[in-house]
């Protein structure tokens, strides 16, 4: 797990270059690709698991300036993505350069211009510990048939109390709130270029059809069609 640091009174926007992730607040749980980046806001903390090899960008922005908006994923422009680019290899943008300001200005023209990202997957984390443990187990196992069964165990609850509890706490069955963290640690597994077929079985399905099934509900779209359009952008 990489910590990333946390500033007081800084909002964050999060965004790949390669690779995936998972990022994990105390009451939400969301996956960052190339294609889709994630927005703190100021005093958020959060943690993120890296999936292989990544090349992450964080931008910070002040609170005072930054856009009064929530946590979420959120689809970063080409322009958004270069000018953050630009300030993490020399270090940061200095308002007091005329070029470096140019650019700030821009930025905070397409930061308030941010929109979500389609087909992104957010998550609210239940509060619960007892239930966190049971998400922990859950999303490691890999039979959903017996993982709900498993989650109550572990939260050493009935079944029935379990399932009342989380749908409580997360606005989702366990079951529906599994089935979609599954398939966003897919969609993520794609977009850092993992084969359609493995990260069918990464989300616990040993069907590739009913994996493509499940995704496009999900998504709209099927995972081939997602990887292929998967292109993380480079710099030239």
């Amino acid at each position: 797990m990489f910590a990333p640091p946390h500033h007081a009174g800084w909002a964050q926007l999060v965004t790949l270059r390669s690779g995936s992730a998972t990022l994990r607040t105390d009451r939400a749980l969301a996956f960052v690709t190339p294609n889709v980046s994630v927005w703190l806001p100021a005093g958020a903390r959060y943690a993120l698991d890296l999936h292989g090899a990544c090349a992450i960008r964080i931008a910070y922005v002040e609170a005072e300036a930054a856009p009064d908006r929530a946590f979420g994923p959120v689809a970063v422009s080409r322009v958004l993505g270069e000018i953050v680019e630009r300030a993490t290899l020399v270090g940061y943008l200095d308002p007091n350069v005329p070029r470096d300001a140019r650019l700030i200005a821009v930025a905070f023209d397409e930061l308030f211009a941010l929109a979500p990202a389609d087909g992104a997957v957010a998550l609210t984390m239940p509060r619960d510990p007892r239930l966190r443990a049971a998400i922990d187990l859950a999303v490691r196992a890999r039979d959903e048939r017996l993982a709900i069964a498993d989650m109550a165990s572990t939260a050493a609850c009935s079944l029935r109390s379990f399932e009342r509890m989380f749908l409580l706490e997360t606005g989702l069955t366990a079951r529906m709130w599994l089935r979609r963290a599954r398939l966003g640690v897919a969609a993520a597994a794609i977009a850092a270029g993992e084969p359609v077929t493995e990260a069918g079985l990464s989300a616990g399905y040993t069907s590739p059809s009913a994996f493509i099934a499940a995704y496009r509900s999900l998504f709209g779209e099927t995972p081939g069609r997602a990887r292929r359009a998967a292109m993380p952008v480079h710099s030239e």
